[in-house]
């Protein structure tokens, strides 16, 4: 019995391995993908819709195949990837909780993230040709966690922003940023504010209803003139 199961296993393993991008084709229900392949993998146009979870590291597709509505998609995971933009056109991503885009260089702009408002986790670290983060990141009222450390072209971030979830935003090294945004309410779970490394020149007085903040690091904040009173009331 033991030596069927194992005579199986292989069969299985060996089926995997050779799986040819078409056989995607036939996999309409498959929920949990993991690529493992990077160079060779730009003949893979189809992914199901019925994907719950797609980590994808080194992706060399410019972007997601347009067949590719993923409605269900909790986890999506392309860290080093070859993205520029994820989608030419907003799509459904009402069940998106975290979003993994670190060190892919070729990503120009952040997607609108209207459609998809229960995101927790968004990391787009060392993605250094980002210039833009559409003001919808703002209104993202679920957010916990948003890292845009190292985005070295970064110039445009929301003018004002609501957060009531976040617990920690990260701006390090984002040198081209001048401005930090209004805060539109008591944003109370922000623990952890990273602005070091930027150019940012001022702080809005609004800063100060973060009433709950632990940490605000402004090292190497070299174009920052004064500090708002309103900090530390």
């Amino acid at each position: 019995m033991i030596e069927g199961m194992i005579i199986d296993n292989k069969r299985e393993m060996n089926k995997t391995l050779t799986l040819s991008a078409d056989a995607f084709l036939k996999m309409k229900r498959l929920r949990l993908l993991r690529v493992f392949c990077r160079l060779n993998c730009c003949d893979l146009t189809y992914l199901s819709n019925e994907l719950r979870l797609l980590d994808w590291t080194g992706c060399p597709l410019r972007s997601l195949p347009s067949s590719f509505q993923p409605k269900y998609i909790v986890i999506l995971l392309l860290p080093y990837s070859n993205i520029e933009q994820l989608w030419t056109e907003n799509i459904p991503l009402y069940k998106l909780k975290v979003l993994n885009l670190e060190g892919s260089k070729n990503l120009i702009k952040a997607p609108d993230f209207t459609t998809a408002p229960n995101l927790e986790i968004l990391v787009l670290e060392g993605c250094t040709r980002l210039i833009y983060v559409h003001p919808s990141v703002g209104v993202l009222t679920r957010l916990k966690l948003l890292n845009l450390r190292g985005c070295k072209s970064l110039r445009s971030f929301p003018t004002k922003i609501g957060m009531e979830s976040l617990e920690k935003l990260i701006l390090s090294d984002c040198s081209k940023l001048q401005s930090f945004p209004e805060i539109d309410g008591k944003m109370e779970c922000l623990l952890r504010l990273y602005l070091d490394g930027t150019s940012i020149q001022q702080l809005p007085s609004s800063i100060g209803n973060l009433s709950n903040l632990l940490l605000l690091n402004l090292e190497d904040c070299r174009n920052l003139v004064s500090l708002p009173g309103s900090i530390g009331r």
